[in-house]
C-alpha cells in the first residue's frame, strides 16, 4: 500500500509525463487534426493548473533559505518559463 507521500509523487510524476506527451502532439498539428488540437490545447492547460498545483510546496519555499548563484538562476528560468504559459493560458480564455 502506498503512501501519501509515494501516491502524490506518483501523480506528480503522471502529470509531467502527460504534459510532455501532450506538448508533442500539441506541436504536430499535422498528424492531429483541429478538433483534437483544440482539445489537447484545453487538456494541457489543466494539467498546467494541476502541476502548478502539486507542486506548491515550490511556492511556499521561494522566501525561505540563502540564494546562492545556481538557486537564483533556476528562479530565473522557472520564471522565464511561467510568464509564456501563463500568457497563453490568458490568450486561451
Amino acid at each position: 500500500m502506498r503512501t501519501e507521500n509515494e501516491s502524490k509523487k506518483y501523480i506528480m510524476r503522471f502529470v509531467d509525463i502527460a504534459m510532455a506527451v501532450m506538448l508533442l502532439l500539441l506541436m504536430a498539428m499535422q498528424v492531429t487534426d483541429r478538433m483534437p488540437h483544440e482539445w489537447l490545447g484545453i487538456g494541457i492547460a489543466v494539467l498546467f493548473a494541476a502541476h502548478h498545483i502539486l507542486n506548491c510546496k515550490f511556492y511556499k519555499s521561494l522566501f525561505k533559505g540563502k540564494y546562492n548563484p545556481v538557486r537564483i538562476f533556476q528562479l530565473i528560468v522557472d520564471s522565464l518559463l511561467l510568464i509564456p504559459e501563463s500568457v497563453k493560458f490568458k490568450l486561451q480564455n
